[in-house]
């Protein structure tokens, strides 16, 4: 007998007892290496470590039957699914691992473990808010709930809907609300702050630096994978909006442009928008967009966002209280000098006229290419400061006044290469 076939039987001849310490001793992850490295022990029919898995679990649950809370989760004792996907074990394994639970308990597939509430997220959450696209695909084909809602464990609350649920920290199909029960007939009215996958994918796309990265972009794909199986998107935080507009904002504010898109060129044949109260229109929605992605984008990078916007139709101006009047002045207010520049030109080019006290030099970082586009603005004239038209001229020597009362000597030097001065008066 050679000493390969000696150490292969040697590993067979292992007893359960043995086999037990093994793997009580091991981290989850070590535990799903263990049984890939050597298969032939850890995985044979009569000891599956992965039918195991699951049989604890429901063990553990089934015995806190009695008990009001569910379990507060230690990592070294989550099932070995949600390990795998956490950890970036490879879609087979996952998909071995999955078959393996649901053979003993078929719920398992949506986090819950016997009949009892558990602290535990549901898997397809879990691989939501982490990009995992192909382990979403194939947790939906074995039937996850794309709907499953579980505590907010991503996400600071003031990004989700104003209510708390009495469920928040268990798995749960269902919101209980606290006080008094919500209008049922409201059909945006019920959102609470509990994850679903399809929120999980947006928290952590509203939460990333920068927009158009790889981890972006997968988050967006398993965000619009769980749309297209029926996930509703969740109200956002501002309350003056519509319904229809507070969900959408998610989608800009995560900067998911292939989303909001998809949505909205499906809307151009029929836009006019169902709403609670009345009907808002697709100009409206466009408008509302353009400056809430204005104003929320992380840094001076969302403009893929922002020209799709403007190109739908969001309007650069527009007399409301309820919005600033001008689109490039709120980029300019949070010194997102690109955008504001794009935003100016777009404006010169579309023949607005508005108020130029708008157009404040003073914020942090001003630049040139802003000063010379808001100058070429001016060059087409019809313009007006608090109300009253003014020349050229006047709008010229205010230009050149706040870029000296804001020190930008490039765009001062600029500004009187083009002629522009101070008038002169008797006290000078």
């Amino acid at each position: 007998m050679s000493t390969q076939d000696t150490q292969q039987r040697s590993r067979l001849d292992i007893t359960p007892d043995v086999l037990l310490h093994i793997i009580e001793a091991a981290d989850g992850l070590s535990q799903i290496n263990l049984a890939l490295a050597y298969p032939e022990i850890f995985l044979q029919p009569a000891f599956d470590i992965f039918v195991q898995d699951a049989e604890k679990q429901i063990r553990r649950y089934n015995s806190s039957s009695r008990t009001p809370v569910p379990f507060t989760e230690m990592f070294d004792s989550l099932p070995l699914l949600l390990v795998a996907i956490e950890n970036d074990v490879d879609v087979h394994v996952i998909d071995r691992i999955l078959k393996a639970c649901m053979s003993v308990c078929p719920t398992s597939v949506d986090g819950i473990w016997g009949e009892f509430y558990t602290a535990l997220p549901p898997p397809l959450t879990v691989a939501a808010a982490m990009g995992k696209t192909q382990v979403l695909f194939l947790l939906l084909e074995m039937g996850a709930d794309p709907t499953r809602r579980c505590g907010n464990y991503i996400f600071p609350t003031r990004f989700l809907a104003n209510r708390h649920c009495q469920l928040e920290g268990s798995n749960h199909d269902e919101c209980v609300y606290y006080g008094p029960a919500m209008d049922r007939e409201q059909p945006y009215g019920q959102d609470t702050y509990c994850l679903t996958p399809l929120m999980a994918a947006l928290a952590k796309g509203y939460g990333l630096d920068t927009a158009g990265s790889t981890q972006a972009l997968a988050l967006e794909d398993c965000a619009m994978v769980l749309y297209g199986k029926g996930a509703r998107l969740p109200l956002g935080d501002i309350f003056s909006f519509e319904p229809f507009l507070q969900q959408m904002v998610n989608l800009t504010r995560a900067e998911f442009v292939r989303f909001t898109k998809g949505i909205l060129d499906s809307m151009i044949m029929n836009p006019r928008i169902p709403s609670n109260s009345r009907y808002i229109d697709y100009e409206h929605t466009l408008h509302g967009l353009l400056f809430d992605s204005c104003f929320t984008q992380k840094s001076d990078d969302n403009r893929e966002m922002i020209e799709y916007l403007v190109d739908m139709g969001g309007l650069l101006v527009e007399d409301t209280h309820r919005y600033m009047c001008c689109a490039a002045a709120t980029s300019a207010r949070i010194s997102h000098w690109e955008t504001a520049t794009y935003l100016v030109d777009k404006t010169r080019e579309e023949g607005h006229s508005f108020d130029f006290r708008k157009f404040s030099l003073r914020f942090r970082g001003c630049t040139l290419p802003y000063v010379q586009a808001v100058y070429r603005l001016m060059q087409r004239g019809n313009h007006k400061v608090d109300g009253v038209e003014v020349s050229t001229e006047r709008l010229h020597c205010l230009l050149l006044k706040s870029a000296m009362e804001a020190r930008i000597r490039p765009a001062v030097q600029w500004l009187r290469d083009q002629g522009c001065m101070l008038p002169i008066t008797a006290n000078s």
